[in-house]
C-alpha cells in the first residue's frame, strides 16, 4: 500500500478590506481626532491665558515707569501704544491680545489695577476677567462670577 502525499490547494487571495475592518478603522480615527481636538483647544486657551498675563505684566511695569516719571499714576490707556497725549494717560507698551479688552480700573494716589476682560467669554469661561494690582497679586474671575484666581494665574 503506497500513501501518496498529494499537495493542498491554497487558497483564493483575497485582496482588499472587509466593510467592517474599515470601519472599525473609521470608529478609531474619529476618537483619536475627538481627543487630539479636545486636547488643542486646552493648549489653545493656555497660550491665550499667558499672552493676556504677559500683556498685564507689561502694562503694570509701564505704569509704574509712568509714576517715576510723572510722580502718579496714570488713570487712563491711550488707544494707541505710541506715546501717550497727556500725562494722565498710559501708553501701551504693546497691542493688547486680540479678543480681550484692557482698561485701568481703582487708580488711587498709592495704588492702581490693570483689567483685561474677554469681549467673548465663551472662548475662555474659566478666565474671563483677569486683574493685576500695585502689589503683583493677580485675580481672576469665570462667566459665572466665581473667583478662579488660582487656576488662571498659576505659573
Amino acid at each position: 500500500m503506497k500513501i501518496r502525499w498529494q499537495a493542498r490547494q491554497s487558497p483564493p487571495v483575497v485582496r482588499g478590506f472587509s466593510l467592517l475592518e474599515l470601519l472599525v478603522v473609521l470608529a478609531i480615527s474619529a476618537m483619536l481626532m475627538l481627543l487630539a481636538t479636545d486636547g488643542y483647544a486646552a493648549v489653545r486657551a493656555r497660550a491665550a491665558r499667558h499672552e493676556v498675563r504677559m500683556a498685564l505684566w507689561r502694562l503694570a511695569a509701564a505704569q509704574e515707569t509712568h509714576r517715576l516719571q510723572y510722580g502718579f499714576y496714570a488713570s487712563r490707556l491711550a488707544v494707541a501704544p505710541s506715546a501717550a497725549t497727556a500725562a494722565t494717560e498710559l501708553a501701551s507698551p504693546t497691542l493688547p491680545p486680540a479678543g480681550w479688552n484692557f482698561s485701568l480700573v481703582a487708580i488711587s494716589e498709592e495704588s492702581w489695577q490693570v483689567q483685561a476682560v474677554a469681549m467673548n467669554p465663551d472662548t475662555d469661561p474659566v478666565c474671563a476677567e483677569l486683574r493685576l494690582d500695585t502689589t503683583a497679586m493677580g485675580f481672576a474671575r469665570a462667566i459665572d462670577g466665581s473667583d478662579t484666581s488660582r487656576e488662571c494665574w498659576r505659573r
